[in-house]
């Protein structure tokens, strides 16, 4: 709620310190970001976000954090984050953010510090930087393969992809689901529509590149003749070029990274290399919760191979000895721990003694009834 927001600012050093109260959301994203850049504007160079008494930020705000740390990264400066929630220190490293900013070890209730009292390295001061090899989004964490986790991450790529391509009008991101391509992730309504309108045409950059696993760079959509259906409808919208890079897991395309802008010839080289890396990085991410998935499936159906085998089991002890569900499931679990089997081992044990018992017992009655 707004009533409930705020942003504290005080001065400690070098630093401006802005302690955020509250929850970052659609509504209050534009204050936070208006302080921030009113802060930088009057040239100051190392902010830090003290995050003690922050309740909420969804993920598509953190891309708020990626445009000041670049902007101040371009003027030589530097964004920290302070006691940030585990759940948020999490989707940085998730989202790579923690390569992106300096982490302040701090507690929020420390003294302020004296100007000459150092801001990042020891010995260094002020000049904790990225490396220049580490792209602007690294997605080098897996994640777990739960589908809500899986699209928050990409929610948050999409927010990048937003805040690091200059002239990108709108972002997306296009997944292969249930044999049909949907739009897990999007900045707005128009590029919701820009990816529907491809799926419903079957043509289109984004369909083309989750189909055929080729990045596809649209510098005029007026000058495209490769998908007649699909151009005028992004025309109609002031959608003036696409860049469009696919995704893959197991080493097939299943999806892909979207930009859109209202300018043509709008993507630089750094922008194609950017979007290649987001998208990259998106990829190993799909491809570890995939992998994840698959162990998950096989665990799943052993469980139930071993509920099938144990109440099997059950069965056979009820029957034998006239016992009540839970009185023959306690019978086996003591009988194992006696034999010093697991529950599944002496269940299957159980079950195929049974089961070779059942011919002889089949043939000595059908021997009975051609007797009589």
């Amino acid at each position: 709620m707004l009533d409930d927001f705020g942003v504290g600012v005080s001065f400690a050093g070098d630093e401006v310190v802005l302690r955020i109260q509250g929850e970052v959301d659609l509504v209050t994203a534009p204050e936070l970001g208006a302080v921030i850049d009113a802060i930088i504007d009057r040239g100051h160079r190392v902010v830090v976000l003290d995050l003690a008494d922050l309740d909420f930020i969804d993920s598509q705000r953190l891309a708020l954090m990626a445009r000041a740390a670049h902007r101040l990264e371009r003027e030589c400066g530097e964004l920290g984050v302070r006691s940030p929630s585990p759940l948020l220190l999490s989707l940085l490293e998730i989202t790579g953010m923690d390569a992106l900013v300096r982490m302040d070890h701090r507690a929020s209730n420390s003294e302020p510090q004296g100007p000459e009292q150092s801001v990042g390295t020891p010995g260094i001061p002020g000049q904790t930087r990225r490396p220049e090899s580490v792209p602007p989004a690294s997605l080098l964490v897996a994640i777990p393969a739960r589908r809500d986790l899986i699209d928050g991450a990409l929610r948050v790529v999409v927010a990048l992809a937003q805040a690091t391509i200059e002239r990108a009008g709108g972002t997306s991101v296009s997944l292969r689901r249930h044999g049909r391509l949907t739009t897990v992730a999007a900045t707005d309504e128009t590029v919701a529509t820009m990816d529907e309108d491809q799926y419903t045409t079957g043509e289109g950059p984004c369909v083309a590149a989750s189909a055929e696993g080729c990045r596809f760079e649209i510098d005029a959509v007026a000058d495209e003749t490769r998908w007649p259906a699909f151009a005028p409808r992004a025309r109609a919208l002031g959608i003036h070029a696409i860049l469009s890079t696919p995704l893959f897991a197991q080493d097939r395309p299943i999806g892909a990274l979207n930009i859109y802008s209202r300018t043509v010839g709008a993507f630089s080289p750094q922008d194609v290399k950017s979007a290649s890396m987001l998208a990259a990085e998106s990829s190993t991410v799909l491809a570890d919760a995939g992998a994840e998935e698959k162990e998950l499936t096989v665990r799943l159906e052993d469980a139930l191979r071993t509920r099938e085998v144990i109440a099997q089991a059950q069965g056979v002890v009820m029957a034998r000895d006239g016992l009540t569900a839970v009185m023959s499931y306690t019978r086996l679990r003591t009988m194992a721990q006696r034999d010093k089997s697991s529950l599944r081992h002496f269940a299957e044990e159980v079950v195929a003694t049974t089961s070779h018992h059942r011919p002889s017992e089949a043939a000595h009655s059908g021997g009975g009834g051609a007797d009589a």
